[in-house]
């Protein structure tokens, strides 16, 4: 059974495309619990916010993954900081940021917003 549940394994965790091939768009990955997850990432594609813009030109090793809900006013994103030995992923919310009441104030000032671990921003 070990070889069955393996080759089940492998069998749902192909690629729909690969992400790191050059022009290529990124795409979900089928995963064997059922999730789609963007590669490399954990972003969930069925998650409830949409991605608005992603600004990786901004602040040199740095990205902002910038998301928005069903309402302006339900806004995330996600800062991938590379200026270190490895990628350091925080979260910025209404929670932690509760002058920023739209997205586009939150865009606009996604630079200097407060960004924590995931738990203290949702």
């Amino acid at each position: 059974m070990a070889i069955e549940n393996d080759l089940n394994t492998k069998e749902g965790q192909k690629f729909v495309e690969s992400a790191s091939v050059p022009n290529k768009p990124v795409v979900a990955v089928a995963n064997p619990d059922g999730s789609d997850l963007i590669p490399g990432t954990g972003i969930s594609t069925s998650s409830k916010y949409s991605t608005n813009a992603i600004d990786d030109y901004t602040t040199p090793s740095v990205t902002y993954i910038c998301k928005e809900g069903a309402s302006t006013a339900d806004w995330y994103i996600m800062k991938i900081d590379e200026t270190g030995n490895f990628p350091v992923f925080t979260h910025a919310t209404v929670l932690n940021n509760p002058t920023k009441t739209t997205y586009a104030l939150a865009y606009a000032d996604r630079t200097t917003l407060t960004y924590n671990v995931y738990n203290l921003a949702f």
